[in-house]
């Protein structure tokens, strides 16, 4: 069990961080996701049994979080299970309904400027909502209760459950059911099963038993799990650590394994290059990230094809990329970082449905981009993101409840925005004297 469930907003990661260590640096456990979460374990399970665990709930509520389906998610199982709730309030956005609903009778800490002392603060009301927890626990411990089963004890003389005759027919069958074990292990029949998967990682018993598919399509009840240390689930197939396994380009890149037993590209180091095939796999353990600055500069590149087990790009990643003018993004990307594209040859972009979070300045200085297509999950267009575009002719924008900050275009653009009628994409075209056309799908 832990002491603190975190409920947070992704967006909001250096406040949790500063939250987390804050707690955690004074004794108090915390849970927060993704860190929590092991390789090849369902989220929405994971995250509602650590919710039913935890002692507490402390939610950093921000306008991220406000407008979080899956922190009002969280927010809904707390109440269920009946959790105490420490609103900490980092700014001044105001309850949506569904939030207010659950939170509007609870007291709530604000952060203020000075963030230390807030979080000080915090500590001390997760260290009186600890002891008040605790004394009544102690208080349910009754000495009272404890005499009276006590006397119970010593008054009756019931006869005890586990008579002569009950405890020789648990014996004969015991002794039945490992003769029998010992007959079929003789056959071979438990061959790498349960008796050989004693030494085992249970989630790896479990994925044993499911039948996962493995990325190689062999049978993962037929394996040696004896040598394998790093592995992980991803998209229902299992991917484990192999210096036997051949990794196409993997030698053109310097590579990083993060906590989750998957591969981020840091470098690419290759040159005379024009059109690129980023790896899925790399010693057998699947892609998933584009590193900071991996290609930054790199003149040569003019095509980039990524596999679908990346789900984020980090900044700067393809930025000064003067000569890129087509990337095939993967079908799970979510993630583009500060300055990703900035200043490249891209001339046209279609996200993922996956897509939802863009960072600043990402298209910033993309002079040849003509067009862009965004999901409908993306909710938030950042300052810079299409500024310096004199080419740019058409954005699409499909979310009904999306916001756009003032400075994501430049005044004089000459795009159309192609969004939901009545949304805030037609409002700002409207105050931005730029172009507005009604989205179909």
């Amino acid at each position: 069990m832990r002491d603190v469930f975190i409920s947070y907003s992704h967006k909001d990661s250096d406040i949790r961080e500063a939250v987390v260590n804050k707690l955690e640096s004074a004794g108090i456990s915390c849970w927060y996701a993704p860190r929590d979460i092991r390789p090849g374990k369902e989220w929405a399970d994971t995250i509602t049994k650590a919710l039913q665990d935890c002692r507490m709930v402390v939610l950093i509520f921000t306008e991220n979080s406000n407008t979080s389906v899956q922190v009002l998610r969280e927010v809904g199982l707390s109440v269920d299970f009946k959790k105490e709730i420490i609103p900490f309030k980092c700014d001044d956005c105001t309850l949506t309904g569904s939030m207010q609903y659950y939170l509007s009778t609870l007291h709530w800490l604000n952060c203020s400027d000075n963030r230390d002392a807030s979080l000080d603060e915090l500590l001390q009301l997760v260290r009186t909502k600890q002891s008040s927890q605790n004394n009544k626990a102690d208080n349910a411990a009754d000495p009272k209760h404890k005499n009276s089963e006590t006397s119970a004890g010593k008054s009756g003389n019931k006869k005890s459950p586990f008579s002569k005759s009950r405890l020789t027919a648990l014996l004969i069958a015991l002794f039945l059911i490992i003769g029998i074990a010992g007959f079929l292990y003789s056959r071979g029949i438990f061959s790498n099963s349960i008796a050989e998967e004693t030494a085992v990682d249970p989630e790896l018993k479990e994925l044993i038993r499911q039948g996962v598919t493995t990325y190689t399509g062999e049978d993962i009840r037929k394996m040696d799990f004896s040598q394998i240390q790093k592995w992980v689930v991803l998209d229902d197939k299992f991917y484990y650590f192999s210096t036997e396994y051949e990794s196409p380009n993997a030698d053109d890149y310097l590579i990083a394994m993060l906590d989750d037993n998957t591969i981020r590209l840091e470098k690419y180091n290759e040159v005379g290059t024009t059109e690129i095939i980023i790896p899925e796999i790399v010693d057998g353990l699947p892609v998933t990230g584009i590193g900071a600055s991996c290609f930054e500069d790199n003149t040569e590149i003019q095509k980039v094809i990524i596999p679908d087990t990346v789900d984020f790009i980090d900044l700067d990643a393809f930025a000064g990329c003067i000569n890129l003018r087509e990337v095939t993004l993967s079908n799970t990307l979510t993630y583009l970082g500060d300055e990703a594209f900035m200043e490249s040859g891209l001339v046209s972009l279609t996200l993922p449905e996956s897509f939802n979070t863009l960072n600043t300045n990402v298209f910033n200085g993309c002079e040849q981009l003509e067009s862009v297509i965004f999901p409908e999950a993306l909710t938030f267009l950042p300052i810079g993101t299409f500024t310096n575009t004199p080419a740019l002719k058409s954005v699409t924008i499909p979310a009904q409840k999306v916001l756009i900050d003032i400075d994501a275009f430049d005044a004089d653009s000459g795009v159309t925005l192609i969004g939901v009628p009545g949304s805030y994409t037609e409002k700002y075209a409207r105050q931005k004297n730029l172009g507005f056309q009604a989205y179909t799908k």
